[in-house]
């Protein structure tokens, strides 16, 4: 029998809708195993069901509304283990289940490093202090665990929970290390913290810097174990049967990987593909169908370059599910950038793009796509490395990137797009489901997508559902 695996992954920003292609593909291939193979606890996978139920996916596989599915979550991912109780039975009330029943699909490996509470403290701390140089962080502590392990050797793992006394020992490291961290930048962070988070934020200063408040954060982690039955494994893929099928969950997006992303604005994580495919290869797993996902428009939570952004997007498109805060910002929208997908191709070489938010450009008379940029800067060697370019009266005209280099960011900000504009379809496109059906200029847009990219579109979403995805 042909195995039925998937990948999925991010091709710009993040918030491409990869968790409502993951219930998607789930449903319709009939499979019920959800690999989380990257990202973190900070990941918010949308997901409406027919019924009109609605979840926000943080940990747990974004097909967990079929009955029977199962969450694998494995050692490349950052867990929050609280959290995750927590959402399950946020998930159980709303599916009128038992929170155990959830617990009981879900296997954690137990080298997962953990957030704890001082991961997130620090965070937000840090990115407070580093004013208008912060990351853009969306103040989880997720990328915090990999920057103090890295940095300092300090972590804590699912597997160390169940032993009381060396959870107490990376707890008091932490804690040092953030009460250092704290006391260091205390001016700073009481000239800087924003009155938005100030309330919350020195809360929590005050209680886990307080030292006699240590064995209670132990605590919380012991309690969690002794009422909720979790399922840590020394190997996850032990669990997984390839014949069932299999979907791996990515989360994020390429550009704002650790590696290939543009900083300073990135994560700390893999949020490529690549860690889906050392799997597939431990299971031997031989056929395997990559799929890239992407918006028909391009987004971006907060700060950040973002050359295609356009007012008139951000004026007409409106998305309910997208919260703003001082962490995650407002979310931005812009053009579909080739240029952008071409660079996310050179790193994923996805076989496939699904391509979300089709229907909100039902209402544009003219829909615009970037195939280049334009470019009047400093071209020196870092600049030669870093794009494939031709010098065009005066200026230099950039058709893809290369390297992600030091400085690619500073580059991108001077860089105007160049426009294909295409004649929109101005209908509704929510009540399709063939394409025989799309409007001919629905299609045309989606065939300029597959000429500039390169990548075969397969499916397209005109709605939150999983029955509101065309397949093409």
């Amino acid at each position: 029998m042909e195995s039925r695996i998937y990948i999925l992954a991010g091709m710009q920003f993040g918030d491409e809708g990869k968790g409502s292609f993951v219930d998607y593909i789930a449903s319709a291939q009939n499979i019920r195993q959800i690999v989380r193979y990257n990202g973190g606890s900070q990941a918010s996978h949308t997901v409406i069901i027919p019924q009109g139920v609605l979840h926000k996916f943080s940990q747990l596989g974004s097909a967990m509304f079929l009955d029977d599915c199962k969450t694998y979550i494995t050692c490349n991912m950052v867990v929050n283990p609280l959290n995750l109780v927590e959402e399950v039975k946020q998930f159980a009330g709303k599916t009128k289940q038992k929170p155990q029943s959830v617990l009981d699909r879900i296997v954690i490996d137990e080298n997962c490093y953990i957030v704890t509470p001082y991961h997130k403290l620090i965070n937000q701390a840090r990115e407070i202090c580093e004013g208008d140089k912060r990351r853009g962080s969306v103040g989880t502590g997720v990328s915090e665990v990999r920057r103090i392990l890295r940095k300092e050797k300090i972590g804590i793992q699912m597997k160390d929970l169940y032993d009381r006394a060396s959870s107490l020992k990376a707890l008091s490291k932490l804690f040092d290390y953030a009460k250092n961290f704290c006391e260091v930048n205390k001016n700073t962070l009481a000239a800087q913290m924003p009155e938005s988070v100030r309330e919350n934020l020195e809360s929590g200063i005050h209680y886990l810097l307080d030292s006699e408040n240590i064995a209670c954060v132990c605590e919380e982690y012991q309690s969690m174990l002794k009422y909720n039955s979790l399922n840590i494994s020394h190997d996850v893929c032990a669990y997984i049967n390839v014949e069932n099928g299999i979907v791996f969950e990515g989360a994020q997006g390429i550009h704002i990987d650790e590696t290939y992303g543009f900083k300073p604005n990135t994560t700390i994580l893999d949020t490529t593909i690549n860690y889906a495919l050392v799997l597939c290869k431990k299971l031997k797993v031989e056929k395997i169908t990559k799929i890239g996902v992407a918006k028909a428009v391009t987004s971006r939570h907060g700060i950040g370059v973002f050359p295609t952004e356009a007012i008139e997007l951000n004026d007409a498109i409106k998305d309910a599910n997208q919260e703003s805060s001082y962490w995650n910002g407002s979310i931005r929208f812009g053009w579909f950038d080739a240029v952008l997908l071409r660079y996310a191709q050179s790193i994923n070489n996805v076989d496939e793009l699904f391509i979300s938010s089709i229907d909100k450009l039902d209402s544009f008379a003219i829909i615009r796509i970037c195939d280049s940029y334009q470019y009047f800067g400093e071209i020196n060697d870092e600049f030669n490395r870093a794009f494939e370019y031709e010098i065009n009266g005066g200026y230099a005209c950039i058709s893809n990137i290369k390297e992600n280099t030091k400085n690619i960011s500073r580059y991108l900000s001077q860089c105007f797009p160049v426009y294909r504009d295409i004649r929109g379809w101005e209908c509704d496109t929510t009540q399709t489901t063939e394409v025989s059906a799309l409007p001919q200029n629905c299609r045309n847009y989606i065939a300029e997508i597959e000429r500039l990219t390169n990548i075969k579109v397969s499916i397209i979403s005109v709605g939150a559902t999983r029955n509101e995805k065309v397949a093409m």
